[in-house]
């Protein structure tokens, strides 16, 4: 009976994290998205048969939501195969194509680069969103605060219907929708907790400086910012990270604090980004 508790076991587990990585695959991977929806349709409903239908009927709908599961496999290996087949064309063209054409590079008599920008509120909050998302700190402080909680709802209903007369079912099916919304939600909370705490820190002053008007000099030494309350200087070996998303420049000086350069205040955004990096480079 060993292999029944481990199929028992690893629908539920193979549910709840299918449901929680849910945005995040679609985000990341759309053109998988419905061979991914299909296939997490096809676990849930084997898990609704295994806990909640149970006897033949769980057994017909067990079946059923298997072959729901190798459809939504099937799928997603059709369109990998296509994938594969039109990223190789595509990559002969480049090739093509790049043999009849030229790289643009940054002049070395381009020695330096003046930048006059804004910084808001609303940029800072951004910087401190993107960089929890992305720091392999703050993935893992979301993902335990996000997965360990579900598994103490599970323990608490095996706990109380232990020490109590009530059926474990009831209880585990009432944990277990719990522990799917926490799985679902708790980022949404997470990064509003982020938000709230950057906004209390500009409320306190704890950033005097930072926002409002600057003027970014950047040289072959390195780079000078300069706002109406301070200035900042900082040699090219002490820029520990380059970032960038759609809509910002991020020049890390610490593991945890960066030069934020919205993309709106530059004209020639790629101009600047090739500066930086021919800089980053030496």
């Amino acid at each position: 009976m060993g292999w029944v508790y481990l199929i028992w076991i690893g629908s539920i587990v193979l549910c709840i994290f299918g449901w929680a990585y849910f945005r995040s695959f679609y985000r990341k991977h759309k053109r998988y998205f419905v061979p991914y929806l299909i296939f997490q349709l096809g676990v849930t409903l084997l898990v609704i048969s295994i806990f909640i239908i149970g006897q033949w009927a769980g057994m017909a709908y067990g079946f059923i939501s298997l072959v729901i599961m190798g459809l939504g496999l099937i799928i997603g290996l059709l369109i990998f195969i296509y994938s594969f087949v039109q990223k190789n064309d595509s990559s002969h063209l480049a090739a093509r194509n790049e043999s009849s054409s030229s790289t643009k590079t940054l002049s070395k008599k381009e020695i330096e680069m003046v930048i006059n920008y804004n910084l808001t509120e609303e940029d800072y909050i951004h910087f401190n969103l993107y960089h929890i998302k992305n720091s392999k700190t703050g993935k893992q402080a979301l993902t335990w605060q996000r997965f360990l909680s579900p598994l103490f709802f599970i323990l608490i209903a095996y706990i109380y219907s232990a020490i109590s007369d009530m059926p474990f079912l009831p209880l585990f099916i009432t944990f277990f929708i719990m522990s799917i919304l926490w799985i679902l939600f708790y980022p949404k909370y997470f990064y509003n907790l982020i938000t709230r705490n950057a906004k209390k820190m500009i409320k306190e002053g704890k950033n005097e400086g930072l926002l409002g008007e600057h003027c970014m000099k950047m040289t072959e030494e390195g780079i000078a910012d300069t706002s109406s309350q301070r200035e900042t200087k900082v040699t090219w070996s002490g820029i520990t990270g380059f970032k960038e998303d759609d809509g910002y420049i991020y020049l890390y000086n610490s593991s945890v604090s960066a030069y934020i350069l919205p993309k709106r205040e530059i004209d020639h955004v790629d101009e600047v980004r090739d500066y930086i990096q021919s800089r980053l480079i030496h």
